[in-house]
């Protein structure tokens, strides 16, 4: 699993596409307003562009694991 956390992709404050280890990753408005309830939270990547021969693997954010501490 690889997971990502708000810090990982510098905090966006809108929508964008952002390299972290490595990868591409897509994030959409839905998950900066879970990072901003709680920003320790962490996102599961998935993988989106299946194509070999595509030269950049691009990702997208798909299951939220909340951080231990919200209530």
């Amino acid at each position: 699993m690889i997971a990502v956390n708000w810090t990982d992709v510098g905090c966006p404050a809108e929508a964008c596409e952002r390299e972290v280890a490595g990868i591409l990753v897509l994030i959409e408005s839905e998950h900066i307003i879970r990072w901003k309830e709680d920003p320790d939270g962490v996102w599961e990547v998935e993988k989106i562009d299946s194509s070999p021969s595509s030269a950049t693997r691009r990702y997208t954010l798909d299951q939220w694991h909340p951080s231990k501490e919200e209530h």
